[in-house]
């Protein structure tokens, strides 16, 4: 959206360039200085929209980190939950008699 609004003033900003020109060739001083000021102020709003948009694509980006922190804390909660009910599972003795069974 912001991107088609972008579009727009810059068509406008074109518009009001030739409009210049014409009042300049038509030796209306004023009119042509009047489409000049229109045309700072378009540009104007053109530049506030590129901040706006800059700071969108930092949010998107600050989101998809913490998306994927997210994931990645709870990657290592369940590994951790693993790990605990794999060592609950684990004998030490039967660590031990295995790995004496391997050795004979």
């Amino acid at each position: 959206m912001l991107e088609k609004k972008e579009k727009v003033l810059l068509k406008k900003v074109a518009a009001e360039v030739e409009r210049a020109k014409e009042f300049t060739r038509a030796k209306n001083k004023r009119a042509a200085i009047q489409c000049l000021k229109r045309k700072r102020l378009y540009e104007q709003q053109v530049e506030q929209l590129g901040n706006y948009q800059l700071r969108i694509h930092d949010q998107m980006i600050m989101l998809e980190g913490a998306k994927a922190t997210t994931e990645t804390v709870e990657a290592l909660r369940f590994g951790a939950s693993t790990m605990k009910a794999m060592q609950k599972s684990t004998n030490i003795n039967d660590v031990d008699k295995t790995m004496d069974e391997i050795n004979e």
